[in-house]
């Protein structure tokens, strides 16, 4: 889809670009850090060492860019016999 899209602007992405800048992408549900109890805090740090890779703290550095969402979380009823 994002290649589909891509080719409507000029100098577009080929696939394998999109892939390759795709591929490493790493996310955290929101939920995460009211489930484990975590502070705004804690949770970058866990965020940026265990997702990322990189330095616990790197989530300071003016040149990071932190994208956030927001999630509908929902379970379905097991059904009764």
């Amino acid at each position: 889809e994002f290649a589909r899209i891509e080719k409507k602007y000029p100098n577009p992405m080929s696939e394998e670009e999109i892939y390759n800048l795709f591929k490493d992408f790493k996310y955290v549900m929101p939920q995460v850090a009211t489930e484990t109890g975590w502070n705004k805090e804690e949770f970058l740090d866990e965020l940026c060492s265990q997702k990322a890779g990189l330095p616990r703290d790197c989530w300071k550095d003016p040149a990071v860019d932190l994208q956030v969402f927001t999630a509908e979380v929902f379970t379905e009823e097991k059904k009764k016999n």
